[in-house]
């Protein structure tokens, strides 16, 4: 993600870690200085003086991200927020993975039980 972003040829992944940082409010995998010490974008100064996306901007505009300050870019990495995301939902994903195995072994008894009226019936 941060190797290949603003690369040529990866705009499906700039626009997709953009939508990412923006929709959970995060920056970088493990916070936003990941931005600058892993990718060539803003390693070789292509970026302006950015010190990340200005996805990463609590409130986005363009070279928002200049100032690395709190009140202006998001601190917390995405690795934990999606982490968090997901122990938020694991209780609900749980529940219906395990009512639909109920389900299937209902459905499964009933398919035993319709076999043996059908060879009852048949002898």
């Amino acid at each position: 993600m941060i190797m290949q972003y603003m690369a040529k040829g990866s705009e499906g992944i700039t626009g997709a870690t953009d939508t990412l940082q923006q929709d959970f409010r995060c920056c970088g995998v493990l916070n936003w200085r990941d931005w600058k010490a892993n990718s060539p974008y803003f390693k070789t100064g292509l970026a302006k003086n950015m010190t990340a996306p200005n996805s990463c901007c609590i409130s986005p505009s363009d070279g928002c991200a200049v100032r690395d300050h709190p009140s202006n870019i998001y601190h917390v990495g995405c690795l934990d927020a999606i982490e968090s995301y997901i122990r938020t939902y694991l209780f609900i994903i749980g529940a219906v993975g395990i009512s639909m195995a109920c389900l299937m072994f209902i459905g499964m008894i009933l398919t035993c039980c319709l076999h043996s009226a059908i060879r009852r019936s048949e002898s």
